[in-house]
């Protein structure tokens, strides 16, 4: 599962520009730190939202 190229992410973010953002990305990575147990799935997806709605990120990585 490869993870997401910056042109998909610009694009992503120029397309939800101005509108409400109901769309959170993850990768393999994300979910390999939920399944080893650095994070819970919680925490996880309450990080991804907080940056959504505070940011305007579709994708943060986790556990980097």
């Amino acid at each position: 599962m490869a993870s997401f190229d910056d042109n998909t992410l610009d694009h992503l973010a120029n397309v939800a520009r101005g509108s409400r953002n109901n769309l959170i990305l993850l990768d393999a990575q994300d979910l390999i730190a939920i399944f080893d147990g650095r994070m819970t799935l919680s925490d996880a997806l309450i990080a991804k939202i907080d940056a959504a709605e505070q940011e305007g990120r579709c994708w943060l990585p986790l556990g980097r």
